[in-house]
């Protein structure tokens, strides 16, 4: 077992590592309104709030932040549900998905570019390690284990 300098050292230069300009927008794109965009253009079939917000795993009080603001924007459409009249359904709007579409082709080109100055090889190498990590994290979450 590493100790515990050896641990913060480790911690630290990972921390370093991270393109944090990439990964912030990446992280949008996994989080917030950038999320429900994603998730409702890539399931392309119109959903309830609550769906929507056990998809992200989010409250219905943040979802109801989130679809407010996706409104305001004009990327949503809501309409009644016709199963079901207490309920409203959410699906992009044109300009919600061409919104999606953008996004996704700039995030795409970014990753191309990267991916050429790294190497496909390393790409690879990296997911995988990355793999491990989680699953080790979600390990030790799972065991209950704290940190100290």
């Amino acid at each position: 077992m590493i100790s515990k300098e050896e641990s913060a050292e480790l911690m630290g230069r990972l921390w370093e590592s991270r393109p944090r300009a990439f990964f912030k927008h990446f992280d949008e794109m996994g989080e917030g309104t950038g999320c429900a965009v994603r998730i409702l253009a890539e399931r392309r079939e119109p959903m309830s709030s609550g769906e929507l917000s056990a998809a992200m795993n989010v409250s219905t009080a943040r979802m109801a932040v989130v679809l407010k603001k996706l409104g305001e924007k004009g990327y949503i459409d809501k309409h009644p549900d016709p199963a079901d009249g207490r309920r409203t359904l959410i699906s992009l709007s044109s300009a919600g998905r061409q919104k999606y579409e953008q996004l996704k082709d700039e995030f795409l080109a970014v990753f191309a570019q990267i991916t050429e100055k790294v190497g496909k090889d390393k790409i690879c190498q990296f997911i995988e390690i990355s793999c491990d990590i989680k699953a080790a994290v979600e390990a030790i979450a799972g065991n209950g284990q704290k940190h100290s």
